[in-house]
């Protein structure tokens, strides 16, 4: 009489008269039985009433309140709302769409200097980045020990306004609100490493093993510790003045020395840290000693690198206060004292601490904690090597001094930039000077690197980070200096196209973004990555990356689009490498393909980075993804050439310099040679005169449509009647559909 197929829920009658329903479609027992109108109501699906996704909700109604703002300045959401027939807001948008019409430029071939009107009205940036509450608005808890926080100690993800902090202007967080990047962007799915056997952290064969590597690869980046002092209590061949302060060092240096060794995705680093903040209790605000001070920083540090920006900033606070009251900010002269060791252990203290301020200041856009150069007379640290001796060779110490020297212009530079437009000039000769300074480093550092890198040999693994992350120290505080001009161009500040030196201000922002991406790619390309350089290689090239993607979104018809494009394509690419270390590459990722990705070529390979077969499949089977241009063609499958086949199945990409070129040659090396003159910039003449090479040339020489036939098909001769690159595209990456020699023959079977 009627259908057995259950329903999921019992129908309108049933639930009414709470009966038993059978369920029965397309008329329950009851409903037949009684003659009533049989209907099952589709389930409610209720909002989960959680604090949550209160927030996501109320997160979302804020954005669209801001968008709404930006579009229609002047009007009022809720009066538009309230209009039935929505008369007003169709008027506002033919207002709207004429005003833009009348902006427009009516050139974009010179386009340094942009034009007052975003490309796109969905680039335009908010009104404002305030919270929703002045006073409570700001407040933030970083209370929560897990791998993967929402937070980001780069100060660059930390899009959300609300309950976050502060973080000014400065830092790259702005930049990426006024390009509408939110939060959902950061989820990404990555696995935590099993759980290892807490009860063995204490044991002291797997402290010693941190230690070393706490010692043999943080210290040299980051030398805040007192090493003979601390070997010497660790090994307790002396008592150290303060147990608590000691504990609490001891577990910071097992903190950071385990993240370095086991990476981010572990939680051993984090049970240390806890061990840390238990020893550290009330005595940071009762006792001050050097020990306790380098637990702080230290601390400091750790907290940065696992995601609690704002926790980071309050421990380096405490370090600020504790170093002043130490009086490390003071030279001591005493030309009786001989042994000078204990001065040069406070200059390397307080210039390892200072500039980790200004780092900080810069990154989330906040005023140092640390007085000003007037108040400060602590000489800069001695160059020493391992046996107290100075020496003009490159040591440890080497890094600090020369990025003590470029604080000291940090400060001076940072303290003069009042404003994005303030006093060009006076903006462009702070960076000369920077520029000057730049030119006068150590040999070993500039020019004589390669050379300096052979000589050290296998004692050097702290030389290449510091080296490289000198430079890119430079590169940084140049954009810092620029910065604001591109956040002023987002928010469609008026400017001058014909301003010399807002032209000449960007091009210099621009040039240090690129050559800060070529070198972070060119760092990555050669040395072993660790968790350390992974981090900073990405911190310095996530605010490199923003500078041309905002350039791209802002100016995609420029005449300077393709260097930016291929700039953010590399970057990308780079990203993608140092992902397998640091999750925030992996989120910025998703910033870059939801910002420029539709503007990006995805289908062009670069010779640093190969695409693998998961890319493209991406970019052939899903055109419509972030990432990937919703309004170019996909590739059409058929037309492509046994040549680019070979590319997507090489193992690697091959470069060789132009000038080994010959024509008609047939001799073509299969690697990079490397100029002879190791004085010069090792990785300079790779980004001038390496092209790639073509791989059907030398990986498949002699490959015809006959050999790839032979390939795929040894046993068969009638498998591919017709052999075409479309079959081929569909055995190799499984598309879902059988070839048509395939299809046939199973039709006909």
């Amino acid at each position: 009489m009627f259908s057995l197929d259950e329903a999921e829920q019992a129908c309108d009658w049933c639930r009414r008269k709470k009966l038993k329903c059978s369920r029965e479609h397309p008329i329950c027992s009851n409903c037949f039985k009684h003659n009533w109108d049989c209907h099952y109501s589709p389930k409610k699906v209720r909002s989960p009433l959680t604090r949550a996704h209160l927030t996501e909700v109320e997160n979302r109604l804020h954005q669209l309140e801001r968008l709404f703002g930006t579009l229609f300045p002047g009007y009022d959401w809720k009066d538009t709302s309230k209009d039935p027939s929505l008369s007003k807001l169709r008027h506002m948008l033919k207002n709207q769409k004429d005003q833009y019409e009348r902006t427009l430029p009516i050139t974009t071939d010179n386009l340094h200097a942009p034009s007052n009107v975003p490309s796109h009205p969905s680039q335009r940036p908010p009104l404002d980045q305030l919270p929703r509450d002045p006073l409570f608005g700001f407040e933030w808890s970083e209370e929560e020990d897990s791998q993967f926080l929402q937070n980001d100690g780069m100060g660059v993800l930390n899009v959300n306004i609300n309950n976050k902090g502060y973080f000014g202007v400065g830092s790259n967080s702005v930049l990426l609100r006024a390009l509408y990047v939110v939060d959902s962007l950061f989820t990404i799915q990555r696995v935590p490493s099993s759980s290892e056997d807490l009860s063995i952290l204490s044991s002291k064969q797997i402290m010693d093993e941190y230690v070393e590597a706490y010692f043999g690869q943080f210290h040299a980046a980051f030398p805040i510790v007192d090493e003979s002092y601390f070997r010497l209590c660790y090994a307790k061949k002396i008592i150290p003045t303060s147990e608590k302060a000691w504990q609490t060092l001891l577990y910071a240096v097992l903190a950071l020395g385990s993240w370095s060794v086991v990476g981010e995705d572990s939680n051993i680093d984090i049970e240390y840290y806890k061990s840390a903040k238990y020893h550290l209790c009330s005595s940071v605000f009762e006792t001050g000693s050097h020990s306790l001070l380098a637990s702080l920083v230290l601390l400091s540090n750790y907290t940065q690198k696992r995601n609690k920006p704002n926790t980071s900033w309050n421990y380096l606070g405490l370090a600020a206060s504790m170093a002043i009251s130490l009086g490390l900010h003071r030279e001591m002269r005493d030309s009786a004292r001989t042994d000078n060791s204990g001065l040069e252990i406070r200059r390397r203290m307080w210039w390892v601490l200072y500039g980790y301020d200004c780092s900080m200041a810069m990154t989330f856009g906040r005023p140092g904690q640390l007085p000003k150069l007037p108040d400060v007379d602590i000489l800069l640290p001695s160059n020493l090597d391992k046996n107290g001796v100075e020496v003009d060779s490159p040591t440890e110490f080497s890094f600090i001094i020369e990025t003590a020297k470029l604080t000291k212009n940090a400060h001076k530079i940072i303290s003069s930039s009042t404003g994005p437009y303030a006093n060009l000039a006076e903006t462009l000769k702070c960076h000369q000077k920077l520029d000057d300074l730049a030119n006068k480093l150590p040999d070993y550092f500039s020019t004589g690197f390669a050379r300096w890198h052979q000589k050290l040999g296998a004692d050097n693994k702290w030389f290449p980070l510091n080296r490289f992350r000198l430079r890119w120290m430079y590169y940084n505080l140049t954009i810092t200096i620029f910065r604001p001009l591109f956040l002023g161009i987002l928010n469609g500040e008026k400017v001058r196209v014909d301003n010399h030196d807002f032209t000449k201000c960007l091009n210099l922002c621009h040039e240090a973004a690129g050559s800060t991406i070529e070198s972070v790619s060119e760092f990555v390309s050669h040395y072993k990555l660790t968790t350390l350089s992974a981090w900073y290689a990405t911190f310095f090239l996530v605010s490199a990356t923003i500078i041309p993607a905002v350039g791209l979104v802002t100016e995609p018809g420029s005449s300077q689009a393709a260097r930016w494009k291929l700039r953010v394509t590399t970057a990308r690419n780079t990203f993608d490498v140092l992902k397998e270390k640091n999750a925030t590459a992996e989120k910025f990722i998703h910033v870059i393909d939801s910002v420029c990705g539709y503007l990006l070529d995805t289908s062009e390979a670069l010779s640093s980075t190969p695409k693998s077969f998961s890319s493209i499949l991406h970019t052939e089977k899903r055109p419509g993804v972030a990432g990937t241009s919703s309004q170019q063609p996909t590739k059409d499958k058929s037309m492509t050439s046994i040549s680019d086949l070979a590319n997507i199945l090489s193992p690697r990409d091959f470069t060789i310099p132009t000038d080994t070129v010959r024509s008609g040659s047939s001799e073509t090396p299969d690697i990079a040679v490397q100029p002879e003159n190791q004085d010069e910039d090792p990785f300079a003449w790779r980004s001038s005169s390496a092209q790639p090479l073509k791989q059907d040339a030398t990986v498949f020489p002699n490959w015809n449509d006959q050999s790839v036939q032979t390939l795929f098909n040894p046993g068969t001769s009638n498998m591919f009647n017709t052999t075409t690159m479309d079959d081929i595209f569909n055995y190799v990456f499984n598309d879902n559909e059988l070839a048509p020699s395939i299809s046939n023959s199973s039709n006909q079977s």
